[in-house]
């Protein structure tokens, strides 16, 4: 029997902060570089504060999100200075191109299996 999942998503929100972690990470990477380089980079007001620290914790990962969720001007910004070869959950996060909430969740899950079977392959080595 196989079973089907709906993976259609009824709002961003509904995309985990821990599922977006390595986007949010790179948001604040790319403030810390823009800061470098140009003392007159414009970014969300409220990220000032987590430059600083060395790792995110859970609840910065939610002040990041919420700082750039709403601002589209500053993700085309990141957008457009973008390497080519970043991960995709982060392009599909600052991109937002049609159905990058799905494109996310599948990422994701196609991932944990990878890790799943990558494991499960592990433990046959072991035991032989």
């Amino acid at each position: 029997m196989t079973v089907r999942y709906d993976h259609t998503v009824a709002n961003p929100g509904d995309i985990s902060e821990l599922v977006i972690r390595p986007a949010l990470e790179y948001v604040i990477e790319f403030v810390r570089q823009g800061r470098v380089s140009d003392p007159g980079f414009r970014y969300p007001a409220h990220l000032r504060q987590l430059l600083a620290r060395p790792r995110l914790l859970k609840s910065d990962l939610r002040r990041v999100r919420k700082a750039v969720d709403g601002d589209e001007e500053f993700r085309a910004l990141m957008a457009s200075s973008m390497p080519e070869d970043v991960d995709l959950i982060v392009r599909w996060w600052i991109t937002r191109p049609e159905g990058w909430e799905d494109l996310i969740l599948a990422e994701t899950e196609e991932r944990a299996r990878q890790t799943e079977d990558a494991h499960a392959a592990a433990d046959v080595v072991r035991e032989q």
